[in-house]
């Protein structure tokens, strides 16, 4: 039905066939691709839907990749201290705190899916896009999850869930229907 295009084009990640999508006053899709990778990591933390790790990195460099990405261009990620304090923390409040020197493929789906969300948590984004965020989780971790969205949402943080999880919408503040592409609130 498109919702997880709607992610991708808010992101900067799949072009709208018509119209804009603007980010601090400026039209993502005129920025040339290092701004636009710029912007995407300093202000969007996104869990992307299905499994993503990189195999050669261990959970915690996983987590680490959107620090690495900008500690050469952004003063804003902190040194490298406070960065790996807050993964460290991240993971924790996940429930797999203990799995940092772990490699991906020895994880299983929540397992992989909760580092995907802690790593798109890291630089405390503006806006969190999550599609199925709780798609491989159990209902405690479910929770676990979203609560620590909310958590960010009443910092100040935006956060936009696409799922099918229905026990999901008891955290939101607002929800839409999405079919065949159009976006209805409900």
């Amino acid at each position: 039905s498109g919702k997880s295009t709607l992610l991708h084009m808010l992101s900067g990640i799949l072009r709208p066939d018509a119209g804009r999508i603007t980010a601090d006053g400026a039209d993502i899709y005129g920025m040339d691709d290092r701004s636009l990778s710029g912007l995407r990591n300093r202000c969007f933390g996104i869990v992307p839907q299905g499994q993503t790790a990189l195999a050669a990195l261990s959970v915690r460099e996983n987590v680490m990749v959107p620090y690495r990405l900008g500690e050469r261009e952004n003063s804003f990620t902190g040194d490298q201290e406070e960065a790996e304090r807050r993964a460290a923390g991240l993971l924790e409040e996940l429930g797999i705190g203990e799995l940092m020197g772990v490699m991906p493929r020895e994880l299983s789906g929540g397992e992989l899916r909760r580092m995907a969300i802690a790593r798109a948590l890291l630089l405390s984004p503006e806006v969190i896009l999550a599609d199925e965020p709780t798609e491989d989780l159990d209902a405690e971790n479910t929770a676990v999850v979203m609560r620590l969205f909310k958590s960010r949402a009443e910092a100040g943080s935006g956060v936009l869930i696409v799922t099918h999880d229905r026990d999901v919408l008891e955290y939101a503040d607002r929800s839409y229907s999405m079919d065949a592409g159009v976006l209805r609130q409900d």
